[in-house]
């Protein structure tokens, strides 16, 4: 789960305005240790706080162009099949 940067900021501020240690900043924004630690480290060496999105499920395997062509014979004829589309 990502947390948002807003989030992020609120607990590090919280440990560093003394509210708690780092255990229990982490459970009362009910976050794991680890999270939180990793948090303070990008925090304390300057990197970004905001969340790393990764890449997620298999790239495209069309361009715009036949993507494009595609949608516009569904709309010509939406009971078209793939067999039917042209090669």
């Amino acid at each position: 789960m990502a947390y948002s940067l807003e989030f992020r900021i609120k607990a590090i501020e919280a440990y560093a305005s003394g509210e708690g240690t780092q255990e229990e900043i982490a459970n009362y924004f009910q976050i794991s240790i680890s999270t939180f630690k990793r948090w303070l480290k990008r925090n304390v060496t300057g990197d970004s706080l905001e969340p790393i999105v990764q890449g997620k499920g298999r790239p495209k395997t069309l361009d715009n162009l036949h993507l494009e062509m595609i949608q516009r014979l569904v709309k010509e004829n939406p009971s078209i099949t793939l067999g039917a589309l042209p090669h």
